[in-house]
């Protein structure tokens, strides 16, 4: 719903934009006999009240607005979030099931995106003991806790031990 209103509101900007670029180009079509004789350019109240003209930012291009808002959610995107809301738990019993339920799909669908894994899929799982389909099997794509590059220099450091000078050297 939000996302159609700002589309609509996005929509609207843009065609403003298309016709103020139309009136800067060709200001015959300004004074056409049509927008000369409308009643709103003739109202006492537009005549007494002073006009402020905005001109669009020349650095914001099309292609930026319409980056500027997501897109929109899809139908389908929205009853798997209500599907996945539930009551609080009234007791122990009830959110151990909660969680049993929960634990059980985690093996059977990517913790970023939902989408159901294939059998090979649900056997790679990441340092942080979560399961991701192929798109976002990567530390980089699903946010991942663990620091890759830290782990990496610790196992470095306590697999390769410093040797210092009053120990044997090589011959040369």
């Amino acid at each position: 719903m939000e996302h159609e209103l700002t589309r609509n509101k996005m929509k609207r900007l843009m065609r403003k934009r298309k016709k103020r670029k139309t009136l800067l180009l060709n200001p015959d079509a300004a004074l056409s006999p049509e927008a000369l004789s409308s009643p709103s350019a003739n109202s006492p109240l537009l005549a007494s009240t002073p006009v402020r003209v905005y001109e669009p930012d020349p650095n914001l291009t099309d292609k930026c607005l319409k980056l500027f808002f997501e897109p929109a959610e899809s139908v389908e995107e929205i009853k798997m979030l209500r599907s996945r809301m539930t009551m609080p738990p009234s007791n122990m019993e009830e959110l151990m099931k909660i969680q049993e339920e929960l634990a059980s799909s985690a093996k059977t669908e990517c913790q970023f995106c939902h989408r159901k894994l294939q059998l090979a899929e649900q056997e790679i799982e990441c340092l942080c003991h979560a399961i991701f389909c192929k798109k976002h099997r990567l530390p980089s794509a699903h946010n991942c806790s663990i620091d890759y590059k830290q782990t990496g220099r610790s196992k470095i450091s306590r697999e390769n031990p410093k040797i210092f000078e009053g120990e044997n050297h090589k011959a040369r």
